[in-house]
C-alpha cells in the first residue's frame, strides 16, 4: 500500500505533518478526519529502496516488548516532570534499537517544533497504532499523560501475552504434522521404489492399494519440480486470498463456524475488543470513535464491520449494550453485562472485566485443543503409516503364499 506525506490541521488549529498508509488520497482524508485531523496537502512518498526500507522494514520491525519498554520509561520520565521533549531524547539515545532511537530521536524534534506530541505519532502508523495515539490524546488534554502511558504498555503486554500463548501452544502439533508429513513423503519417494522392484521382479499383479500407492510415488518423483511449484502457487494465492478484504471474510466467517476453533477466536477478539473499549473510554475518549478504533484493534474484519454499524447506532442516540445486541458476533452474556455496566455507569470496569474472562476462557480453550489435537494427530499419523506398510506388504504376503501353496 502506498505511503503519503500528509499536512493537516489539529482540534488547536495546529499545522501537523506526518505519515499514513493509504490507497489514495480520499483514505488518507478519511483516516485523519478519524483521528480528529483536517487535511491541508498529501502527496505519494517516493518509494525509492532506502525509503520501503525505513518505513518497511525499520519501523514496522521493531518487537513490542520494546515499545512496551520505552513506554513505560516515559511514562516514569513524565511523572517525574521531565519535558516531553526532552524525555524522548534521553530515552532515544539510551536505546540499544537503532530504528526505535531514531523514531524518538525524530518525535523530540517534532515536539520542539511545535507538533504536540499525539500529532507527532501519527508519522508512524506501523509502531503507534490509533489506540495508542488517541490515548495519548487524551493524557495530553487530561493533564494525565503519565497515567495513559503506563496503561497502553499494560495493554500491549496483555494482548502480546494472549498471542503469544495460542502460538506457543500451537507450536508442538504444528511440529507433529510437518514431522508426518515428512516422513510419509519420505516413505513415498524413497521406500516405494525398492518394494517396487521387488514386485518386478516378481512378475504379478498388484492388489489395488498396492498399484495406488506405486502410482503415487512414480507420479511424485518423476513431477516433484511440478508438485512444489504447484504447492507454493497454491499457498501464495491462499495467502492472497485471505489478506483481501473479500477473501478475509470469507475466512473468517468459515474460521468462526469450525467447532471449538470458531469460539476461541470469537473469544480472543471480544477479549481485545473489550479491553480496547475499556481503556479508551477509561481515557474519557468519543464513544463512537472509540468503538470503531476498538473494533480495527480486535483483529477481526467481522468484528470491525459490526463495530461500525454499532458505532453508527449509537450515533444516533441507542445505548451501547442495545446496539451490541443486534450483532451476533458479540455474545449475549457481553451484551447483558454492558447493559447492567450502563444502568450503573461503569461500563469501561465491566468491558475489562468482561476481556480478563474471555481471556481466561482461551487459556483453557486452547489447552483443551492442545490435548484433544495430540492424540488425533497420533492416530491419524499411525492410520496413514500404517496403511503404506500393509499396501507394501500385501504383495509379499500374497506371494509367500503362493510359494507355501507350491
Amino acid at each position: 500500500m502506498p505511503v503519503y506525506n500528509f499536512r493537516a490541521k489539529d482540534p488547536n488549529r495546529r499545522v501537523v505533518q506526518g505519515r499514513v498508509k493509504a490507497s489514495s488520497r480520499d483514505e488518507v482524508e478519511r483516516k485523519l478526519m478519524s483521528r480528529q485531523l483536517v487535511l491541508i496537502s498529501a502527496s505519494p512518498q517516493n518509494t525509492k529502496k532506502s525509503d520501503f526500507n525505513l518505513l518497511e522494514i525499520n519501523f514496522g520491525g521493531i518487537s513490542h516488548k520494546k515499545v512496551v519498554l520505552a513506554t513505560r520509561q516515559l511514562a516514569f520520565l513524565v511523572k517525574a516532570s521531565v519535558p516531553i521533549a526532552q524525555a524522548l531524547d534521553i530515552i532515544g539515545k539510551n536505546t540499544d534499537d537503532a530504528p526505535l532511537r531514531r523514531i524518538f530521536e525524530e518525535l523530540s524534534q517534532g515536539i520542539i517544533a511545535g507538533k504536540s506530541f499525539s500529532a507527532s505519532l501519527m508519522g508512524y502508523p506501523n509502531v503507534f497504532d490509533e489506540l495508542y495515539v488517541n490515548m495519548v490524546r487524551a493524557g495530553e488534554e487530561g493533564g494525565s499523560l503519565d497515567v495513559m502511558l503506563n496503561q497502553l504498555a499494560t495493554y500491549i503486554e496483555k494482548t502480546e501475552s494472549i498471542k503469544g500463548r495460542v502460538k506457543s501452544s500451537m507450536m508442538y502439533p504444528v511440529f507433529v504434522a510437518i514431522v508426518a508429513i515428512a516422513i510419509v513423503i519420505g516413505m513415498i519417494v524413497y521406500l516405494v521404489p525398492k518394494f517396487e522392484e521387488i514386485f518386478a521382479e516378481a512378475d504379478q499383479e498388484l492388489p489395488a492399494i498396492t498399484q495406488m500407492l506405486v502410482d503415487a510415488s512414480d507420479f511424485m518423483r518423476n513431477n516433484s519440480v511440478l508438485l512444489i511449484m504447484s504447492v507454493l502457487a497454491m499457498g501464495v494465492s491462499f495467502v492472497m486470498f485471505i489478506k483481501s478484504e473479500y477473501g478475509s471474510r470469507i475466512w473468517e466467517k468459515f474460521l468462526t463456524n469450525v467447532p471449538v476453533l470458531g469460539s476461541l477466536l470469537i473469544k480472543n477478539n471480544v477479549a481485545r475488543f473489550s479491553r480496547t473499549l475499556s481503556c479508551l473510554l477509561s481515557a474519557g475518549g468519543n464513544i463512537v470513535e472509540s468503538i470503531k478504533i476498538a473494533g480495527k484493534s480486535s483483529g477481526s474484519v467481522l468484528m470491525k464491520d459490526a463495530s461500525v454499524r454499532v458505532s453508527e447506532s449509537v450515533e444516533k442516540g441507542f445505548m451501547l449494550g442495545k446496539s451490541l445486541a443486534s450483532e451476533s458476533i458479540f455474545p449475549s452474556l457481553m451484551r447483558n453485562m454492558i447493559i447492567s455496566g450502563e444502568q450503573t455507569g461503569n461500563v469501561d470496569d465491566i468491558l475489562m472485566k468482561i476481556a480478563e474472562f474471555c481471556e481466561e476462557q482461551v487459556d483453557a480453550a486452547v489447552d483443551g485443543i492442545i490435548k484433544m489435537i495430540e492424540p488425533v494427530m497420533i492416530v491419524g499419523v499411525a492410520l496413514v503409516i500404517g496403511f503404506i506398510i500393509i499396501a507394501l506388504y500385501l504383495p509379499i504376503f500374497k506371494m509367500s503364499g503362493a510359494l507355501a501353496g507350491g
